[in-house]
């Protein structure tokens, strides 16, 4: 899932006053997340009892972004599309640009996900633009990673590879790993629809090249998977 992974919390010198609990229990729900290997259970109870807590928006927004990527990692789609959708109205109410990003650009890819290539193309166009007002280009450049999977995934192969190969030259410039073996899965995937074989090739070996490099092992199964089936088919 090309999610945005950072679960959003609060950033420092944006902490609202007056609400030390509830920022407290949103930071303990981060460390659950980052720090005990996905202890979603320890988690979950926490963002739940802010919304009890407060009515700040961006509070709120922020408690809701976490559940619905716990619930989205999960596989609990309706909820995970609640809890983005929930939130990124927070977000907006609260004129957080960056979190009305992250929560459209999660959605989207939610959809992707579970091959609702429908519900992406028309989601993912926004949080590219919730990106760019954002300022932010890692965001923008995932965003854009989702929006070429929707389209791929609706036979829009064209459009797919252009916008691929620009997330993965930002990627690239980055130095982030992970997403560019993740811009090559996905152009690997686009040239075998269009019959590239040569190419599809070698996307798939650039990719497990550089999973091997970081030690990506799902990432490495897979494209050896895909290699397999793509090398020994006509």
């Amino acid at each position: 899932m090309t999610m945005d992974d950072s679960l959003p919390d609060l950033e420092p010198g944006t902490r609202a006053s007056g609400m030390p609990e509830a920022e407290e229990l949103i930071e303990q729900g981060i460390r659950y997340i980052h720090q005990s290997r996905g202890d979603f259970a320890a988690a979950i109870p926490l963002f739940e009892r802010i919304l009890g807590l407060t009515a700040d928006d961006r509070i709120r927004g922020i408690a809701l972004q976490n559940l619905g990527a716990i619930a989205a990692i999960r596989s609990e789609f309706a909820g995970a599309d609640r809890y983005f959708l929930d939130s990124y109205h927070c977000f907006q109410r609260a004129g957080y640009t960056r979190g009305e990003a992250i929560a459209l650009n999660n959605y989207a890819a939610a959809a992707v996900d579970r091959g609702n290539y429908r519900l992406g193309r028309d989601i993912a166009p926004d949080a590219v633009a919730a990106a760019k007002r954002a300022e932010d280009l890692d965001l923008l450049a995932l965003a854009n990673l989702n929006l070429a999977k929707a389209l791929a995934g609706s036979e829009q192969l064209d459009s797919a590879a252009d916008i691929a190969s620009a997330a993965l030259g930002h990627f690239t410039s980055v130095a982030n790993g992970w997403r560019r073996v993740e811009c090559l899965r996905l152009l690997g995937e686009i040239h075998i629809r269009r019959e590239d074989r040569p190419t599809a090739l070698r996307c798939l070996r650039q990719g497990l090249e550089l999973a091997q490099q970081i030690g990506a092992r799902v990432e490495i199964s897979q494209i050896r998977d895909r290699l397999g089936q793509l090398e020994s088919g006509p």
